[in-house]
């Protein structure tokens, strides 16, 4: 079952991913972030560089 995560501004203007009980699971590093999709893959930027992160399958 995955888990939600959410995304939120953090220190100096980066992103990171917490999850439901508001603990953080990815630190703030990204330029840019959104949410997971229902594929469990969400967009992140770094500088110029855009990829995907996947979310992990927690049960």
């Amino acid at each position: 079952m995955l888990k939600a995560f959410v995304r939120l501004p953090w220190v100096k203007s980066k992103y990171g991913y917490i999850n439901e009980k508001g603990e953080a699971v990815i630190p703030p590093r990204f330029d840019d972030a959104w949410n997971f999709d229902a594929n469990g893959l969400a967009s992140v930027r770094v500088e110029d560089t855009w990829g995907y992160i996947r979310a992990r399958t927690v049960r």
